[in-house]
């Protein structure tokens, strides 16, 4: 596992009053290493997955900075993974099975006819699940739809919390380019970009244990939010509906948020 040691001296609870500095830090990374794949590796991603809450923001992020490259962005397949049934603890006996999404995944790729590279985003991965289960699904939909390929690239874009390329074994190259090193004592640090007078209304609303720093990422970006109902997750947009009613300049809010991403991606990309 890769540690990053630049914050290593620091308590946990200095490292979250330095959150916000050291989001940026990671966002940072993650448009320079996106805009790495499609300059210097040259991949064309056929597909990129948003498998959750922060795939989903992460994906909304990588399609600002394609914008911004004048570069095509390629088909999004949006599902909300669960890895654990929720209220569990993180054992084996306990995993989800999310087969059910696969006639939803169907209806998402009926109309694509080449599918040789996938791009996974997220903000961290840690044992890989999510990156596991996403493909499994989407290889078991592309075999029905008579369009795997044997050369079949996967690649996975995510801050590393000890993430082992190895531990998907399914007949596909992985790749794993990690834009960032584990921070002892933070995740979901990518989230945390958001400027104070964005989110503070929103905060007034719904603490963080009602509606999380990525949830709050999304809801900005106006996507929906991950939410497991009458034993099956879906996405919902009751969130964004909530705050539009309660929040008289919400959509003012979201579009300062979306301007906010572009200047920070112009800023990044000219240095």
């Amino acid at each position: 596992m890769n540690i990053d040691n630049k914050y290593s001296h620091l308590s946990v609870d200095e490292l979250w009053n330095r959150v916000g500095e050291i989001s940026l830090e990671h966002l940072k990374k993650y448009i320079e290493k996106i805009c790495w794949l499609i300059h210097e590796k040259k991949y064309k991603f056929d597909l990129i997955i948003a498998a959750g809450d922060s795939g989903i923001g992460m994906v909304e992020i990588t399609k600002l900075i394609y914008k911004r490259l004048g570069k095509p962005f390629p088909q999004v397949l949006k599902f909300p993974i669960y890895r654990y049934y929720p209220g569990s603890e993180e054992l084996e006996k306990n995993e989800f099975d999310n087969d059910h999404l696969i006639p939803e995944l169907k209806r998402q790729l009926n109309r694509i006819s080449r599918v040789e590279e996938i791009l996974f985003v997220d903000d961290e991965i840690g044992q890989g699940n999510t990156a596991r289960i996403s493909i499994e699904l989407i290889l078991s939909v592309l075999k029905c739809l008579e369009l795997r390929k044997e050369k079949l690239l996967y690649v996975i874009v995510a801050e590393d919390q000890g993430f082992e390329v190895d531990s998907i074994k399914l007949g596909v190259r992985v790749e794993f380019y990690p834009f960032a090193s584990e921070i002892k004592g933070l995740n979901n640090i990518v989230s945390y970009n958001i400027p104070y007078k964005i989110y503070s209304p929103i905060r007034k609303i719904y603490e963080d244990t009602e509606l999380e720093s990525k949830a709050m990422m999304n809801v900005l970006l106006d996507q929906p939010v991950k939410e497991f109902n009458n034993g099956k997750p879906r996405f919902t947009y009751k969130y964004n509906k909530i705050l539009k009613r309660k929040i008289g300049n919400f959509e003012k809010l979201q579009k300062e948020y979306r301007e906010f991403l572009r200047d920070f991606i112009e800023n990044a990309l000219d240095k």
